[in-house]
Formats: structure tokens, sequence, C-alpha cells
């Protein structure tokens, strides 16, 4: 983020509008400004504009719609606009507040504030032009904060370090530092952990507490009262299986009744199937001993297939098996030779390996034992590598302090340099600092002189306001006075105006009203006369049109008859009502409804028509009566508004001697005009006076200023010759220590050089020893362990080597004695296979003399198979034959065999019944035993009876099953409670170990406040932070190093380099040391703030006045090089060696005794 321009109106001590563009002139040229000026003057108040603008409060006044200390006395209205870049896109940020009435007495408006993002091209800070993105003050904040990444906190922690900051954060408790980090790199997450992890554990602890509770408030059953409902359903369960008993047997009893009634019947059927049976019979004879003599033929054709079967199964299938079984056992020994001949290849092949690894091995093994021998200087080298590696370090060393102290001279003679040039920019100082107060002397007689001039110009007007001048001066203060009450006066001139014409404006509408309000009554009267007439003529209307339906209706009814008029005939009876004359007949046949239809058509067009024109009366009507009501409404609100404004014009304190009255506007314009031509001329001859003032004031404090500068040059010059000689002594002594440094380099150097000339090691360097370059690096002892390093491993590698040859002989052994097993057991594979192809030679030459003896020759007809396909082809031939015979005396046996069949059936139903019958007898007598009733009672029974007993036995059971389901239902219940219980105990176990982790979790990083974990994030960004500070102190002050205190979360202490690293709280700081480490973790939280925005601006309020020149001189340095670096830094400081360092200044001068302040005039808007 970078602020590119600041304009502003009335910020405090700063009256009238002034623009500050950071991308013109001076400040294009150089980002290092100060802002400088008396105590009180207003300078902090830029700062103030900046804040304004952005986040519409500064760090040391808030401004509400209540509140606005901000605001310059005697002013109207305020304003604040900054335009400002980040990541390329420039955006302009507008913040106001005006009083009412713009009078400076007025009470405060709600401020205004809009953010606009600008075009790219825009470059005229009086350029209007943009998109406005947010006007409302919330959502301007909110977006500012989400465009640049900064909060109000952050911007004033990290860009605009405000007065009283700079120690805030070095001396802030642990806690409150900890907040401040979290608002600066937005880390609340963990502090909101915190919390979260403690309020997880409460509601955990509470969830557990609910479950332990529910588990108790779960009611369960006794034993006792558990075994006496089981009892009780026991008991139930017997007696509903004794009423089901007696069920059993009232049905059975009742069933063997109606089985012996069905036996009655049969009996009678079957006597008469009987008798037509036998007649039918005879003729059903003759057609069958046809068909048993076919039969009889397909039976011996059938035994001879049989024959022919059996032998297939007996003999011929069996082979067939034995020939696959043998083949089968072929195959499988034919793969176990291919298995043996794969195992014997891979074995060879394994032989052959293991021959090659033995050759490769004993090769190795002579290698290593020729390179051991080869470089057996090796072993003394590693002995003698800690020495070498200590004089290598100790050279490093010594080289670093030679450069160190090279670079010491160097920056010692850019020293005497610059004191050089600086005595000589002294001594030109001194001579333009003396010609500038001449010049200066000059200039305040010259504006004497302008003054009186000025003074005798508006003589006529100081006298017409009764000012006159005091041994030839008048005061800012009284002159402003009387601007003032001349400014109060134009307002009130002003405002009588304004309420002159409203009062006029308001004469005329109160004419037009009256003349619209009579216009409108009229119009009011004739609308509603012409309402009434229309509602009589639709009343006319809608009693036609029900007359009109009435009569058509019943015309429709009698028209409905017309087909049975059309039947009737002279003298004879009417079918409806008897009646044999028939009147009416003539005169409904000349009924024609289109007339009518046309009348109704006619009412009902005029009825609409006059409702049409109803409405529309009505809503002229309603539209008038609204309008009279507005008028009224109107006139009594400009009576009222009359009324206020003759109330307001007698409450302004206008001179009676002039006669003003409301009505009168010409008069009151006169007066107007005249009043404000004479504050025109205060507001010139008061500008002209005070710019006097001011230039005179100015002349005479920059005549001061030369003076007091003349005296401290003179004291500079000397000082900076002092300064010259100690430098040049300095030097002296440098030169002698960086001698003695470079001998002492040379003897290390020269002692190594033999060590390697001595033991013959040069062939395992990569460099040549006699190379000057050669011992500043530790690369030819790296290269020499490596040697020894691979020389140790080298020796170690023999052992293993020579163990792991001894192993390859023995499996070289093993190889040898599988091979020669393999081969026997593929011989005997071979052996069994010979036989096995003797046994199938056999076999199959037996099934083919088999297949000659049954008759088939051929080879192809030699086949199970194809025999029992001829033979079931001749059955089939057999049982067409049949069908044939079949159909011929088909007649015969259709009625036969429905004879036999009905007779059949018959027979079929009296032997079920009987078998039925007989069931019966049994199970009433076994029903009836089992529940002990009267057999013969049940017997005799009629059916009536019986069904009585089952209803009433039904209605027993199911009263008893009631019963059983209640008691169950309470067994189920508590069996339920019980699973229920269980569940909540495993859940409760669940909850303990989920509450065991929280609280785990609560102790390590949970707390109510989240202060826990938030100290321990905050302290790895604390870490952070003072490595980013101790970067800016290396730069600022090479003295003081900060470090966090091991003992204590997020506090810090100081280290003294120069005291022997000694500790010290920050509390013991000194002014200057404390300004100089707070300098530093300002910059650090800068840096740490813009790891998410660029931070191109940086305004420092004040804190150099605790530092001695030498401190003040490393603190400015290090600011050229931030600025060098693209930032704007803008410094606030009364310190005058600040001012003379810093060529870009923005200076705030007060005016004498009006309590506001200025800018240079080319800030003036």
């Amino acid at each position: 983020m970078k602020i590119l321009r600041l304009r502003f109106e009335n910020i405090n001590a700063l009256k009238n509008a002034w623009l500050l563009d950071f991308t013109q002139a001076p400040f294009d040229t150089n980002g290092l400004f100060a802002i400088t000026g008396a105590t009180g003057a207003g300078k902090t108040s830029i700062l103030d504009a900046i804040c304004l603008a952005l986040y519409h409060e500064t760090p040391r006044i808030k401004v509400s719609a209540s509140q606005n200390q901000l605001m310059t006395r005697f002013s109207a209205n305020c304003m604040a606009e900054v335009e400002f870049e980040v990541k390329g896109q420039v955006y302009r940020a507008f913040w106001s507040q005006k009083r009412a009435r713009n009078k400076a007495d007025g009470n405060l408006l709600a401020p205004v504030a809009q953010l606009s993002l600008l075009n790219s091209d825009h470059v005229n800070a009086d350029d209007t032009s943009g998109i406005i993105i947010a006007e409302k003050l919330k959502e301007v904040k909110a977006k500012i904060a989400q465009i640049t990444g900064l909060n109000f906190a952050r911007f004033t922690k990290s860009m605009m370090l405000s007065q009283g900051e700079f120690a805030a954060f070095l001396n802030a408790e642990a806690n409150d530092r900890a907040q401040l980090l979290e608002q600066l790199t937005g880390t609340e997450i963990y502090g909101e952990l915190s919390k979260q992890v403690f309020e997880n554990h409460k509601a955990a602890e509470k969830s557990l507490q609910l479950l332990q509770a529910q588990a108790q408030g779960v009611s369960l059953l006794t034993e006792d009262e558990f075994v006496t409902l089981q009892e009780q359903v026991v008991a139930y369960e017997q007696t509903s299986e004794q009423i089901a008993l007696e069920q059993v047997s009232f049905t059975t009893v009742k069933s063997w009744q109606l089985l012996k009634a069905a036996q009655s019947k049969l009996l009678t059927q079957i006597d008469a199937l009987s008798a037509q049976n036998q007649q039918v019979q005879q003729q059903v004879i003759t057609s069958q001993s046809v068909i048993d003599e076919h039969l009889i033929v397909q039976e011996q054709q059938q035994a001879q297939f049989q024959l022919i079967e059996n032998k297939l199964i007996d003999d011929i299938i069996p082979l067939d098996s034995d020939i696959v079984h043998i083949t089968a056992q072929l195959n499988n020994l034919a793969q176990q030779v291919d298995s043996q001949a794969k195992t014997l290849k891979i074995t060879q092949e394994k032989q052959q390996k293991t021959q090659a690894q033995k050759q490769l091995l004993s090769a190795e093994i002579s290698q290593i034992q020729s390179y051991l021998t080869e470089n057996q200087a090796l072993m003394s080298v590693k002995e003698k590598l800690p020495l070498w590696d200590n004089q290598v370090s100790q050279l490093a060393q010594l080289k670093t302090t030679v450069a160190a102290k090279k670079q010491q001279l160097v920056s010692a003679d850019k020293l005497t340099e610059r004191y050089i040039i600086k005595q000589n920019q002294q001594q030109k100082s001194l001579k333009d600092n003396q010609q500038q107060r001449q010049t200066l002397q000059q200039q305040t007689t010259a504006l004497a002189i302008q003054h009186k001039q000025l003074l005798a110009q508006y003589s006529p007007l100081l006298h017409q306001i009764a000012l006159e001048p005091v041994n030839g001066e008048i005061t800012t203060d009284a002159l402003n006075a009387k601007v003032h009450n001349a400014q109060n006066q134009q307002a009130n001139y002003s405002q009588a105006l304004q309420f002159s014409k409203r009062y006029g404006r308001l004469l005329l509408e109160q004419e037009k009203l009256v003349s619209q309000k009579q216009q409108f009554t009229s119009e009011l009267t004739t609308c509603g006369q012409q309402l009434m007439d229309l509602r009589q003529q639709f009343t006319v209307l809608k009693q036609q049109k029900r007359d009109v339906e009435t009569l058509i209706a019943q015309q429709q009814t009698i028209m409905a008859l017309s087909d049975h008029r059309a039947k009737l005939q002279a003298e004879q009876a009417c079918p409806l009502c008897g009646s044999l004359e028939h009147p009416a007949i003539s005169q409904y046949q000349a009924i024609n409804l289109d007339e009518h239809q046309q009348r109704l058509h006619t009412v009902t067009a005029e009825l609409e028509q006059l409702e049409l024109q109803g409405k529309e009366l009505g809503k002229h009507e309603s539209q008038l009566t609204s309008t009279l009501q507005v008028n009224k409404e109107t006139t009594q609100t400009i009576a009222i508004e009359q009324a206020e404004l003759l109330t307001n014009f007698a409450q302004l304190a206008l001179p009676e001697s002039l006669n003003l009255a409301l009505p009168n506007i010409e008069k009151t314009q006169q007066t107007y005009n005249i009043n404000l031509l004479q504050v025109e001329q205060l507001n010139q001859l008061y500008a002209g006076v005070s710019q006097s003032n001011q230039q005179s004031l100015a002349t005479k404090q920059q005549l001061q200023q030369v003076t007091q500068t003349l005296d401290k040059a003179q004291h500079q010059a000397a000082l900076i010759a002092e300064k010259l000689k100690f430098s040049q002594l300095d030097n002296a002594e440098q030169i002698k220590v960086l001698n003695q440094l470079q001998l002492d380099v040379s003897q290390i150097e020269t002692m190594l050089l033999e060590d390697i000339t001595l033991m013959q090691i040069s062939r395992f360097l990569t460099k040549d020893s006699n190379n000057p370059d050669f011992f500043n690096s530790s690369i030819w002892l790296e290269e020499l362990d490596q040697q020894v390093t691979l020389f140790t491993q080298t020796s170690a590698k023999l052992v293993p080597l020579s163990t792991h040859s001894s192993t390859v002989d023995k499996e070289d052994v093993l190889l040898i004695e599988q091979d020669k097993q393999v081969t026997a057991h593929l011989a005997t594979l071979t052996q069994q296979s010979i036989t096995l192809n003797k046994q199938l030679q056999s076999k199959t030459k037996l099934r083919v003399t088999l297949f000659f003896d049954m008759g088939y020759i051929d080879t192809d007809s030699q086949s199970a198979d194809f025999i029992r396909k001829n033979i079931k082809e001749a059955q089939l031939s057999l049982k067409d034959k049949l069908i044939t015979l079949q159909a011929i005396h088909q007649t015969d046996e259709a009625q036969s065999q429905q004879l036999l069949g009905q007779e059949k059936r018959a027979k079929e139903q009296l032997n079920d019944i009987k078998i039925e019958i007989e069931q019966a007898d049994k199970l009433v007598t076994l029903s009836v035993e089992k529940s002990h009733g009267d057999l013969q009672e049940l017997q005799v029974s009629d059916l009536s009876m019986l069904d009585e007993k089952l209803k009433i036995s039904t209605e027993k059971l199911k009263q008893i099953q009631l019963q059983i389901g209640k008691l169950q239902q309470a067994i189920n219940a508590d069996k339920q409670n019980k699973m229920k219980q269980q569940g909540l105990l495993i859940q409760i176990t669940d909850e303990q170990t989920a509450l065991d982790d929280l609280a785990y979790l609560t102790r390590l990083i949970g707390s109510a406040d989240g202060a826990k974990f938030r100290k321990f994030a905050q302290g790895l960004t604390l870490n952070h932070l003072v490595y980013l500070a101790n970067e800016q102190l290396n730069k600022l002050d090479g003295r003081y190093q900060l470090q966090c205190q091991p003992n204590e979360t997020l506090s810090l202490s100081v280290l003294d380099t120069w005291q022997g690293d000694s500790v010290r709280d920050t509390k013991t700081l000194s002014g200057g040391e404390s300004f100089l480490v707070s300098l530093a973790l300002a910059l650090a939280l800068s840096d740490l703030v813009s790891s998410k925005t660029s931070i191109d601006s940086l305004f420092l309020d004040e804190g150099f006045g605790t530092l001695d020149n030498d401190t003040l001189e490393i603190a400015l340095d290090a600011l050229d090089n931030l600025n060098a670096t693209g930032k704007m830094i803008g410094i606030i400081s009364h310190v005058e060696a600040l001012k003379e360092r810093i060529a870009v200044q923005i200076k705030v001068e007060k005016q004498s005794g009006l309590g506001v302040s200025c800018l240079d005039k080319q800030f003036a808007v």
C-alpha cells in the first residue's frame, strides 16, 4: 500500500484546504521528507487526515455524528481525502462532516464517506472520475481493510507510528502483546481454537451428565416381578390350549356329521352310474383287444432293444471308460516328463550362474586386495586429518579477520573523505547563512512599510466598523472578531432573504389552491348528480332483465313438451293429464323465442354500458375527493409554514432601524447586498493583514534561525576537524594489525604445504597444492576424508566377500546332486509311459471285436451313440403305427372312457369320503379325549348347537389372548428397557473416553478466554518478529539484540553485546536506547505485516528527541536505506539536526494570535 495524494480541509489547527501530492515535486525525487513546525502547530494533524479518510478515526480522537473535536474552530465543515495504490490499482477514499445550515454554531451532521476505483491513467488530483464501490461508512471501512489487508490497528502499527506508540509494543504486557500480534498478523484463529476446545470440553461434560441421568431414570422389573409375569403367561397359555382343544373337538364333530350326510348321497349316485357302466363296457372290449395285440408286438421289439442296450452298458461303455482313463494317465505322465525336463534345465542354468558368480567373487577379492596395497599411505592420513582441519579453520578465521580489517580500512577512508566533504560544505554554509541574514533584514524593513500602506488603504472601512489602529497596528484577533460578526450578520441577512422568498412563493401557491378548490368542488357536485341518475336507470333495467329471463324460462318449459303436444288427437285423452280437450295447442305452436332472446341481449348490453359508466364516474369522484383532501392538507401545511416563517423571521437578530418585513423581498435583498460587499472587503483586509503578519513573523523567525545556524555551524566545523584527526590515527593502528594477521596466515599455509609434500598425498587431490587459492577452502580436506572413508569401507568389504564365496561353493555342490535326482526320476516316468501305451492298444482291439459280434462292421457305426440313435428311430416307428390304430377306434374309446371316468370319479369320491369318515372318527375320539368332553353328547348334537358352542369358546379364547398380549407387552417393555440401559451404558463409556481426550486437549491448549493457545501461537510469531527486529538492529546499531525470555511467554529482554552479552530488561533501557529498539521493532512489525500487504509508505511521529547526534545519524542512515528500497517515509520531529539532514520538508507555521496554522503556499488549494 502506498499513499499517493492527501487532500484535507479544516483539520484541527490547519484551517482551509490543502493538497499534498506525493507523486509530484518535491516528493517524486526524494521519498524521505520531514514535517516540521512549532509545538502545537498541527504537524500530527496531517497524519490525522490520512487516518480520517481511510478509517474515519485517529489514534488520538474518535469522530462520530455527535462529536468532532478535529474540526477547526469557527468552521462549518471538515474533509479528508486520500488516494492510495494497492497492487498497481489506484483508489480514492473520501470522508467529510458538516454542520447544520453550513454555520459554525450549527449541529453536527452525520459524516459522509465514499470509496472509488480510479482509472489506470489517473494522474490529476482534481480529476473526480472513477467508479464508486462503497458509500456507507461501515462498507467503506470494511472495503478498505479488505483491499489493503490492514484494519485500523494494523495500519497504526505498520504504516503510521503515532506519538507514544514507539515503545508501546516493547513495554506491553504478555497478554496485550499477544492481542497486538493477533491484530497485526490476522491469526485470531488460535484464540478461537482455544475457546472452542474449552467449550467442547464443557459440552462433553454436560452430554455425559445427561446420559448418566437418563441411565438412572430407566426403570426395570425386579427378578420376582419378571418371574410372576412369566408364570401368568404360562397359565393363560395353558387355558388357551384347553379352549383350542375344545374348539378342535367341536370342529371335528361338525365335520364328521357333514361327511356322513355326503356319504349317503354318493352311495345313491354310484348305484345309478354302475348300471350305465355295464352297458358301455361291452362296447370297449372289442377295441381294446386290437390295441393289446399291437402292444404285445411292441413289447417283443422292446426286449430286443434292451439286449443291445445291456451289451453296451456291460461291455463297450466300460472299455471306453478304461481307454479314456489310460489316455488321461498318459497325458499326466507326459506333463510330469515335461515338468521334470524343465526342472533339469533350470538346475543346469543355476549351475552355470553359480560358476559365473564364483569367478566374479574371486576377481572382486583380488581387486580389493590390490587397492589396499596401493593406498596403504591413507592409513597415516587418517591420523593427521583432525590437526589439518583445525589449522584450516584457524586459517579461514584469520582470512575472514583480514578481509574485515580491509573493509574497515575502506570504511574508515570513506568516513575521512566524508568528514573532509562536510568540512568544505560547512564553510560554504557559513558564507551562505551570512548572506541570507543580510537579505532577511532588508525584507523585514520592506514588510513593515507594506503593512502601513495596507492600513491606510482600508482606513474608511476601519472607521465604518469602529476599529481604530493602536500604535499604527491592528491585531488579527480584533479583526477576526469583526469579520466573524460581519459573517454572522451576513448569515442572518441571507436567511431573512430566503424566508422572504419562500413566503412569497407560499402566497402564490395559496392563491392557486383556492382557485383549484372551487373548480374541483363544482366538478364533484356534477359527478354526484350523474351517479344518482345512472343508479336509477340501472335499477329499472335490472328489473326488466329479470322479467325477460322469467318469460324465456316459462316458454322454454312449454317448448320442451312440443313432442307430446304433436301426438295429441282431438277427443282423445292426454297421457299426462287425461283431459279430452286441448284448447292451447295452436297458441303454443305460435310461440317464438328469438324475439325475447333479442330483447334480453339488448337489456344486458345496456346494463353493462351503465355499469361501465358508473365505474368511470365513481373513479372520477374518488379522484376529485382525494384531490380536494390533498388541497386541504396542502393549504393547512402552507399556513403552518407561513406561521413558522414569521416566527423564524422575528427571531433573527436584525437591526430594528432597517424596518425589514417578511413580505418585503426587495428591501431585504438590498440590505443583503450591502452587507455582502462589506464582508468581502473585511475578508480582503483580514487576508492582507494576516499575510503581512505571517510574512513578517516568518522573516523574523528565519532571521533568528539563520543566526542560530551560524553559531551551530561554527561549533560543527570545530567538531568535524576533531573527528577527522581521530579517524586518521585509527587508520594507522588498523594497518599495523592487518600486517600481523597476514603474517600469521602465511605461516599456517607453509606448515600445511610441508605436511602434504612429506606424506606424498597430492595424487589424492583434484587441485594442485601449490595453487595460491588452495587453502582458501576445505575442499581438499573433504577429498582426503572421502578417500580415507573409501579405504576403510573397502577393507571392511573383504571379509563378507570371502564368506559369500564359501557359501556359493556349497550351493554349487547341492545343484550337482539335484541334477542327478531329476535325471533318475525322468527315466522312471518314461518307463511308465511305455507300459500304459501297451494297455491302451489291447483295450482298443477288444472293443473292435465286440462291435463285430453285434453286427456293426463299419468304423463309423462302432459307437454307443450311433446304436442308440437307431434304436430310438425304430421305437418311434412302432409308436406311430400304434397311434394310427388308436385313431381307427377313437370314437368307441372316447365313449367308453367317458363312462368309465364318471364311474371312477364317483367311486373315488366315495372312497375319499370313507377315508375322511374314518379319519374324522379318529379325530373326534382323540380331540374329545384331549378336551375331556362327552363323545356321545357331541355326536347327537345338531349343527346349530355346535356352532353356538364354537362361538362361545372363540370369545373366551380371544379374551385370554388379550391378557397374554398385555403380559407379554410388559415383559417385552422390560427387555427393551434393559437393552436401552445397556446402550446408554455403552454410550456413557464412549462419551467418557471422548471426554478424557477433550480434557487432555483442554489441559494443553483450552481456556475460556483463549489466552493459553494464543500465547503459545503468538510466541512463535514473536520469535519471527524478534528475528526481523534483530536484522534492523544490526543495521541501526550492532550493540543490542532482542531475545525472548525462555521462562516467560511473550516476554522480551535485551542482549547487550558490549557488556559481555549481558541480558537486560527492556524497562532498564534509556530513552535513546528504547527509541532504537522500538524503531527496530516498528520496522520489523511493518515487515511482518508486509508479508501479506506491501507497505510502501511509512510515517513516524516524534521519538527522535531522545537521541544524541551519533545515534541520530545511525537512525537516519537506516531510514535512508529504507527509502532507497522504494519506501516513502515521512518524519515528524522538532530536532534541528533532523531538519538540516532532510532536504524535503513540509513546514507547518502558526499564525500569531489566531489559533490556526498553515502550510507552504505550494500546498494550498
